[in-house]
């Protein structure tokens, strides 16, 4: 059976560094796929609803958006690339932000494809 996890990236983290799967996930036999989204602050420089200009841009808030879609690899990943390190751990080839999230499909150890 196919699996989605959603890992949220906690604090900052360097490339090649382990990320855990959290609970209650099962462990990764196969990495499947993955993809990394980042927040991206959205500013104003005037207010919509009166019209009144602000002295300097506002923000707003931090959507999560700019989606990148990773290569899955074995061994040590590169930019723009994820593997799997354990049975619940993976790796980014680049560093990861604090707020930006991993959604990863992947096959769960002892389940096999199409039973």
């Amino acid at each position: 059976m196919v699996h989605v996890a959603i890992i949220p990236i906690t604090a900052d983290i360097a490339a090649n560094t382990d990320i855990d799967l959290p609970e209650p996930y099962p462990d990764i036999s196969d990495l499947v796929s993955a993809i990394k989204f980042s927040k991206v602050d959205i500013s104003h420089a005037a207010c919509g609803a009166t019209g009144a200009a602000y002295a300097s841009a506002t923000v707003l808030g931090s959507p999560i958006n700019g989606a990148t879609l990773l290569t899955v690899v074995s061994g040590t990943p590169e930019s723009g690339q994820i593997a799997k390190t354990g049975d619940r751990k993976v790796q980014l080839g680049d560093a990861a932000k604090e707020g930006e999230f991993l959604l990863i499909v992947y096959i769960a150890r002892g389940e096999i494809i199409g039973f």
